[in-house]
């Protein structure tokens, strides 16, 4: 075989695999229900009530203006610890200013995190760790954190986005 084909195979070799995990993960996310889909079944059906804590927290909101939650997760290491007693508050979005932590609709999901940028329509949202979302409608902002209590809890420390679990 000729030198400049022999040098080449671990190329190839790695193109080759970059396009199977490639592929993987669009075959996975095809798999994957949309969020419309998942909205349509029922807890039951889903196997989970996995939007639960926000209908009980809006509702809080809602009528007393207050909610209490217990954030999980690691996103927001260092301002919220996983775990921690949090506090949310009913805020118009013109109320939230830079570097307030609120909660957000994101991606049909309900996220805490960082006020980094605020425009006439629009904040630009990301975690404690240096991670940018990106941009939302100030009109997803739900509440703001108005305080963080008691001790984390240090049995879930994950890496994954801050998500409220009652």
């Amino acid at each position: 075989m000729p030198p400049i084909l022999v040098n080449l195979r671990p190329l190839f070799a790695m193109v080759k695999m970059g396009f199977y995990k490639l592929l993987a993960v669009v075959m996975r996310k095809a798999s994957r229900p949309s969020n419309a889909e998942l909205s349509d079944q029922s807890s039951d059906e889903k196997g989970f009530d996995s939007m639960g804590w926000v209908k009980e927290v809006l509702k809080e909101l809602d009528e007393k203006g207050q909610a209490q939650i217990r954030p999980q997760g690691g996103s927001m290491r260092g301002r919220i610890e996983s775990g921690q007693l949090v506090t949310l508050s009913s805020v118009t979005p013109e109320e939230v200013v830079v570097d307030d932590v609120a909660l957000v609709r994101w991606k049909g999901n309900y996220i805490l995190h960082i006020i980094k940028e605020i425009t006439d329509d629009q904040v630009l949202i990301g975690n404690n760790l240096g991670k940018i979302n990106g941009w939302v409608p100030r009109s997803d902002i739900i509440a703001k954190v108005t305080s963080i209590e008691d001790q984390p809890d240090q049995s879930d420390a994950g890496d994954g986005e801050c998500e409220p679990d009652r």
